[in-house]
């Protein structure tokens, strides 16, 4: 057999026959094959684009030692919390063990959240600086995965501008698989792995429900963006990727202010309301509104029940998602709200109700923005 005989064969066999070259791939051809080609791409890319805005952000927060410090005093709260301090501690453990830290291990049921106890843990020098290197990590990543949603949405931001047909299509088959490549990637660290490991955390079933772009990236790509609703369906992409980005920002700002003075506890408040509003504005009243229409013009235009029930499946695992980031985000503004009504007790650590208040603004710090960020917020349609 010769050599073009073998690629020939490879191609009828492993490729269904079709002819991948650099222009089917740019062009994202809406073949089966090039489809899985261009996502193994986007994967890879947004793993790239992650880690580069991770390092970039890590290298900002080590230069700022006073917001990286106010970021620690929440973490340190949450570890003097009886109900945080194991999802403190859980994050910590992995970083250590990421990091080949094994000795900073902590084991959580010998943890002590007592005030007492934290600040004499905190007062070692070598356990100050690895808390503080995890923090620096773990925000970095948070604001990372939070920004390249912004890379999807741009593509759906050109793909809407355009009245080129064939444009339309190619950035808006490259931003569905954009957040497809990055869900990929994620379900595949972050749910899979820890799944077989037995370590999957509070977040891990989130994913799940959120990921509609990653199961569904097939029709959308090869059926749906081509129907009526195309260019609708190509607008919400962008309304739940593009806000990602700033809402990151706007959560790792909120929890960089010292909210001991008033100014402090009036951006803070502010912040918490824009990060709330934002989110229960797109994914409530806006989803609703959008999702019917969506699905009310493909009835109309006597689509497949395949095509529709399908579509249909899409809206339900994204409104459960959304309807749980809402319900997180009203919590969320309910305690930053209940908390800031008390006067804020200067820095008597040592008390029972200090305790407690502080437990309230983890609560609003990690809960939220680790479900309304990395889970986040868009991590999206995503959407569709």
């Amino acid at each position: 057999m010769t050599p073009q005989e073998m690629i020939a064969y490879f191609r009828s066999t492993f490729l269904g026959g079709h002819n991948i070259s650099l222009t089917s791939v740019l062009a994202c051809d809406p073949s089966y094959t090039v489809q899985a080609v261009c996502l193994a791409l986007a994967a890879v890319s947004m793993e790239v684009v992650i880690y580069a805005i991770a390092k970039l952000v890590g290298l900002c927060l080590q230069r700022l030692d006073r917001i990286t410090g106010n970021i620690l005093a929440e973490w340190i709260d949450g570890l003097k919390s009886t109900d945080f301090s194991p999802l403190c501690i859980d994050k910590f453990n992995k970083w250590c063990k990421k990091e080949g830290k094994i000795d900073f291990v902590i084991e959580p049921t010998e943890w002590s959240p007592l005030d007492e106890s934290v600040d004499k843990y905190m007062a070692i020098e070598s356990n100050w600086k690895a808390w503080t290197s995890c923090v620096i990590n773990f925000q970095a990543n948070e604001v990372a995965k939070g920004m390249q949603h912004m890379v999807s949405g741009g593509f759906a931001l050109f793909a809407i501008m355009t009245d080129d047909r064939e444009a339309f299509l190619t950035f808006a088959r490259w931003s569905i698989l954009l957040e497809a490549g990055y869900e990929a990637s994620d379900t595949f660290k972050n749910v899979l792995i820890p799944l077989v490991d037995s370590t999957s955390d509070f977040g891990a079933p989130l994913e799940i429900f959120h990921h509609v772009a990653l199961y569904f990236f097939l029709p959308i790509n090869r059926i749906l963006l081509i129907s009526t609703i195309g260019r609708d369906l190509i607008t919400v992409t962008f309304v739940f990727t593009f806000m990602v980005g700033p809402v990151a920002i706007i959560g790792m700002v909120k929890n960089s202010i010292d909210i001991s003075t008033p100014i402090g506890k009036i951006t803070r408040i502010t912040l918490q309301f824009l990060s709330s509003f934002t989110n229960i504005s797109t994914r409530g009243p806006y989803w609703i509104y959008i999702a019917y229409r969506m699905l009310t013009t493909l009835w109309k235009d006597g689509a497949s029940w395949l095509l529709f029930l399908s579509f249909a499946s899409v809206c339900f695992l994204f409104s459960f998602f959304n309807l749980t980031i809402c319900i997180f985000c009203y919590k969320g503004m309910h305690s930053t709200l209940k908390k800031l009504k008390n006067p804020m007790i200067a820095v008597d650590k040592t008390t029972e109700s200090n305790i407690s208040r502080q437990s309230m603004i983890k609560k609003t710090s990690i809960v939220i923005d680790a479900l309304a960020q990395e889970v986040n917020v868009g991590r999206n349609l995503r959407c569709v």
